[in-house]
């Protein structure tokens, strides 16, 4: 059986809420960050780029959702919550699920299908800028590239900040994070 892991139903954006004791940070799913978006202070990931990624996808993603004009984008943000579109959001969804499932087999979340990369692996390490892999981790880190391990919750965060800031691969590799 093969690993799910679908962004709509599952934790994976640290979020303040309003108002919190310490100012805590809480993992929501993409469901419960637009049920929510009224009492959320903040996404707030430790890397800056993280952050970044997930505004740009919620960005996207809402605008795929409604499809607005400019006037009903106007409306929209003004209402301050998304409590009256739950419906249209929740139908979206459903009808676009197996595409927010990060190991799908036809459409992996933001990725193409493994079929792709019978024969050219990569770690993980080459999708942050920010850890150091090939000959960079000789001399920045004292850990090999390989042997990084990421939950799943960061490497969403991850890939979402890579599609943002991906950066010519150099050294005859490809310049993009695929």
């Amino acid at each position: 059986m093969n690993p799910t892991y679908n962004i709509i139903e599952e934790p994976w954006i640290p979020v303040k809420y309003c108002g919190a004791q310490n100012r805590q940070i809480a993992m929501v799913s993409l469901k419960k960050l637009l049920e929510d978006a009224h009492l959320i202070d903040c996404i707030h990931c430790e890397i800056p780029m993280e952050s970044y990624g997930i505004y740009r996808f919620l960005f996207a993603y809402l605008m795929d959702v409604f499809e607005p004009d400019f006037d009903s984008l106007v409306d929209l943000f003004q209402q301050g919550n998304f409590l009256d579109q739950l419906d249209i959001i929740n139908q979206y969804n459903t009808e676009n699920y197996s595409r927010f499932d990060l190991f799908d087999e036809k459409h992996p979340f933001y990725q193409r299908p493994r079929s792709h990369f019978d024969s050219f692996n990569k770690t993980i390490a080459n999708m942050f800028q920010y850890i150091p892999c090939g000959n960079g981790s000789v001399f920045f880190s004292y850990s090999m590239d390989n042997t990084i391990r990421l939950s799943v919750e960061m490497c969403i965060r991850g890939l979402l900040a890579s599609v943002c800031f991906s950066s010519v691969g150099g050294a005859g590799y490809s310049p993009n994070i695929n």
